[in-house]
C-alpha cells in the first residue's frame, strides 16, 4: 500500500505472545546498515555472521553469509535457517561465535 514504508513484524519484548509491527522508511533495516557499514570498512556479505531472535533481524540474516537464529527465536524463524543457536539466556551469542571458530 506505501511503497515507501517497510513494514517489519516483531515480537513484543514485553510479552512474547504479541505481534508488533515496526513502520520504518524502506532503507532502514539491520541489513542495510550492515550493507552500508560493509562498505564503509571493505567487508563482503560473504565474510560477515549475524545473530538473530526475531522477525525484524531477517534482512539481516538474509544479508550475510553465516546467519545464526536463536532457540528463543519464533518457530517459523527458526525453520528458514539451518544454524539454530542456545537462546539468549544460554548464551547463544558466544555459541555462534565458537561455531565461527572465533572463540
Amino acid at each position: 500500500m506505501f511503497s515507501q514504508v517497510k513494514v517489519i513484524r516483531t515480537t513484543s519484548p514485553v510479552n512474547g505472545g504479541y505481534i508488533w509491527l515496526e513502520l520504518f522508511p524502506e532503507t532502514v533495516s539491520k541489513g542495510h546498515g550492515l550493507k552500508w557499514l560493509g562498505e564503509q570498512l571493505n567487508i563482503l556479505p560473504g565474510e560477515m555472521a549475524a545473530v538473530g531472535n526475531d522477525f525484524n533481524d531477517l534482512d539481516m540474516l538474509d544479508y550475510v553469509a553465516f546467519p545464526f537464529v536463536l532457540a528463543n527465536a519464533p518457530s517459523d524463524l527458526k525453520a528458514n535457517y539451518p544454524h539454530v543457536m542456545h537462546s539468549n539466556r544460554e548464551n547463544g551469542f558466544t555459541e555462534a561465535l565458537a561455531r565461527l571458530g572465533i572463540l
